[in-house]
Parts: structure tokens; sequence; C-alpha cells
């Protein structure tokens, strides 16, 4: 311990002289490194602060057949002075050409962050880009130039091409889709409230609801008749015809017995229609082919014990 002590006395000199060349280094790196941050936080603010123009093709939102130029501002800071400037002139359609657009002419002289210029440019199936071998083959550049806030010009190339629509497909937006069906019913109501087209109304008033009303009754009163018929056949059906060995009293009790509940069966319940026009009802249900069919046989029993019957 002694020994290491009397070490470092005798080379004090030595040993601060390497500390501060540590501590030296290290300041270094630390400024190169700040220099770093300050030169990277500049390029961000400057890029947060500063306009970005841009000029692409996209299809058109109603038809991918139908191609449009767009010039967008995506930076965040207003663009003035913007001027376009083709390599090469553009024909668009049949005697149409890019360069007499106003915005190649006259340029535009504002641009706001996030506003875009939608201009029509072309139809991917115009006939006057087969001259030119189709448009896929064809291309050209646009130079931009603006200004910035800072009164600094920027100046961007844009690659104009067309390959990569090959073989694309496209669907109708639903914002699109909604535009439509919204004009539509614009368009109906309006010729309504013109005019020109009138609206086919059913009306069902109370005298279609009165003839309603006696149809139903007639159908249901149709079937009840049926119903009391089917019955007086069964009943007939059942007892046959009385044998010609009777004594004519038997056979005139048996006809005098049979013929008030025959009576009965011809004689169908009429139901009473209340005046509110609601569902006709009576007081008592019509006789059905059970009961029908129970007066026939105690009818019998009465002529085979010789009683006579009583009505």
């Amino acid at each position: 311990m002694t020994d290491l002590i009397q070490w470092l006395n005798s080379n004090s000199g030595a040993l601060s002289l390497v500390f501060s060349l540590v501590v030296a280094g290290a300041t270094v790196v630390y400024a190169l490194l700040t220099w770093q941050l300050v030169t990277e936080t500049r390029l961000l603010r400057k890029a947060q602060t500063e306009p970005r123009v841009l000029v692409l093709t996209e299809p058109n939102p109603a038809s991918i057949n139908f191609i449009d130029l767009l010039i967008r501002n995506a930076g965040s800071a207003p663009a003035t002075n913007i001027r376009l400037i083709l390599d090469q002139d553009f024909e668009t359609g049949v005697d149409k050409y890019l360069s007499r657009l106003g915005v190649f002419q006259h340029g535009l002289t504002h641009l706001a962050p996030s506003q875009e210029m939608r201009l029509p440019f072309t139809s991917a199936t115009d006939p006057v880009h087969e001259k030119h071998g189709g448009l896929m083959m064809r291309r050209f550049t646009i130079t931009v130039t603006y200004v910035d806030p800072t009164g600094n010009t920027v100046t961007q190339m844009f690659p104009i091409t067309f390959d990569y629509y090959a073989g694309m497909t496209a669907f109708n937006r639903p914002e699109y889709t909604s535009a439509q069906a919204l004009r539509k019913m614009e368009e109906s109501l309006h010729k309504i409230q013109t005019g020109w087209s009138r609206i086919g109304v059913d009306v069902f008033t109370e005298s279609d609801r009165k003839r309603e009303f006696e149809a139903r009754h007639e159908h249901i009163e149709a079937a009840r008749q049926a119903a009391l018929q089917a019955s007086v056949d069964s009943t007939g059906s059942d007892h046959g015809t009385a044998p010609e060995a009777e004594s004519s009293t038997g056979h005139d009790q048996t006809m005098s017995a049979a013929t008030p509940a025959v009576h009965a069966v011809d004689q169908p319940h009429t139901p009473q229609v209340p005046e509110d026009g609601g569902i006709p009802h009576s007081d008592a249900s019509p006789p059905g082919p059970h009961n029908s069919q129970r007066q026939a046989i105690e009818h019998e029993a009465q002529v085979d014990e010789g009683t006579p019957a009583t009505t």
C-alpha cells in the first residue's frame, strides 16, 4: 500500500495529463453531438414550416378512364408565385394541348397548405394517343418553381409517366355514389315541385272500407250457407228412405217428427250486422252437423219404440 502511494506521488503529473485528455475528448464528442442535434432540429423545423408543391396524375373519381392532373401543396406553409414549365408540350386530345391551360400560362399566385388544384387532363381511350404509340408510352417532365415564406425560391422537377396505369381497375367511391343518389333525388323533387311529374297515390276512402266490409260479409255468409247445406246432405244420406212395408201411420209420424228438424236446419240464423261496421256476431251459434245428426238419431229411437215424436 505504501509503495502504491509513493508511485502515485511520483507520477502525479502524468496522471493529471491523462485525465485532462479524457475530459477534453469527452467534451469534443459532446460538442459534436450537440451540433448534430441542433442541425437536425433546424432541418425538422424547416420541413414543418416550409411549403412542398407536388405535381402528379390521378384517375378521376367518376371514371378510371379519365386522368386528372393534380397540383398539391403537401407542406405546412403557403407557397406563392408558383410557375409550371413543360419540357415538351403534351397533346391531351384532338387540338387540345396542356400548355394552353391557364395554370401553365399564368401560374398560381398562392397555394395554401393541404390545398390542391385538380385539372381534367386526358382520357386513356382518346384516339390521339395512338399517334404516339399509346398513352403508356408517353412521358414528359414538369418543372415547378415557387417561393417559400422566407423568400427563398424552390425548384423541383416531376417526371410524368403513365405506364403504372396498365391493368388498373377501380370501383366507384362511396362519396361519389352518394352524390349521384342525392342528385337523382333532387331532380325528382324538382320535377314534382314544378309540376312536370305527379305522384301516383292510391286513395282508400270510407266507401271503399264499406264495400270491403260488405264483400267480406257476403263471403262469410256464403261459406256458412255451404256448411249448412253440406250438413243437411250428410244427414239425409245417413238416414236413407223409409221401407215401403211400414204403415202409413208410422210413416206420417216419421215425417211429422223429421219435419221440424229439417225446418230447423233449413232456417239459418242470420247474424246481426253492427252499425259501427264491425265484425258480424250472433247470439247463438247456427246448428252444426253434430246437432243435426243427434236429432236424427233420437228420432229413429222414438220411431222404433212406437212413441210419437214431439217437436
